[in-house]
């Protein structure tokens, strides 16, 4: 794996996988799509076919209109501190084979 910085909007780290590692990783989703897809709630729209950060924000500015508050965060290095012990035992209950 081969990992950079940028700068832009915000120092992060990015990290580029080989293209093998690339392949593997669709093959699984194909399988594993419909089994995470059942976890999320509707409003998850990250990485999402049928949703993403286009959706996100016309989602934001339609219920601005209806409510008077929001919250928007960004979880400082939240994937540098995801406990992988954890993350693997909620994996193992959702996929069982």
């Amino acid at each position: 794996m081969y990992s950079f910085k940028i700068y832009d909007p915000k120092e992060r780290i990015i990290s580029v996988v080989p293209f093998t590692d690339r392949v593997m990783h669709h093959a699984i989703m194909n399988v594993l799509e419909p089994v995470f897809e059942r976890q999320f709630i509707f409003h998850t729209y990250a990485c999402r076919k049928n949703k993403g950060t286009h959706r996100a924000v016309k989602y934001a500015f339609s219920s601005a209109k209806t409510f008077k508050y929001f919250l928007k965060l960004d979880v400082r290095k939240y994937f540098d501190n995801i406990k992988h012990t954890v993350l693997k035992n909620q994996l193992e209950r959702i996929i069982k084979e």
